[in-house]
């Protein structure tokens, strides 16, 4: 966990639960936390488009890999 990170517990029912792990399977995640996080940060960007918190995100991993 990062250093800034605050741990947040959420209850899921059978069927949420399956939906998540079908979708961080499909996207190639591992772990839930990072997909979550993914996650909040699409939506939120959805929400407010001024925002581009995942495209500037984005951005910053496709030049380091360069």
């Amino acid at each position: 966990m990062q250093n800034n990170s605050i741990q947040t517990n959420i209850n899921l029912t059978v069927q949420d639960h399956e939906k998540l792990v079908a979708m961080m399977d499909a996207d190639g995640y591992v772990t839930k936390s990072p997909f979550v996080r993914w996650l909040i940060r699409q939506e939120f960007d959805r929400r407010n488009p001024e925002s581009s918190t995942v495209q500037d995100r984005e951005i910053q991993l496709a030049a380091k890999s360069q």
